[in-house]
């Protein structure tokens, strides 16, 4: 973890060049032993996961609560205090934000 602290110092640099670099010290594109693999995949998915909450922000919160979490809907805008409505709408559009980060539009 030191490494990326120290790899994202810099300016512009993203979560996918920091799995470059790890990857390139193993001589080649891929990963060649399996703890190797299974160490980079979880660096990936953590890498893109980091990303989706930075570019969702508030949105991702009902989106993790439902669809993570397993917190009711209805429990999760009564707890945000919101009318059934509005709450419905951020759902939407919340779900129309993270297409959008995700290219399925």
């Amino acid at each position: 973890m030191a490494e990326w602290e120290a790899f994202s110092g810099a300016a512009n640099v993203g979560k996918s060049d920091f799995l470059a670099m790890i990857m390139s010290r193993h001589g080649s594109s891929t990963p060649s032993g399996s703890h190797d693999h299974r160490i980079l995949a979880q660096l990936a998915g953590k890498s893109a996961f980091i990303e989706t909450c930075e570019a969702m922000g508030n949105a991702l919160s009902v989106l993790i609560h439902t669809c993570l979490l397993n917190i009711e809907f209805k429990q999760w805008y009564e707890d945000q205090k919101m009318e059934f409505r509005n709450a419905k709408g951020f759902l939407s559009a919340s779900l129309d934000r993270l297409a959008d980060h995700y290219g399925l539009k």
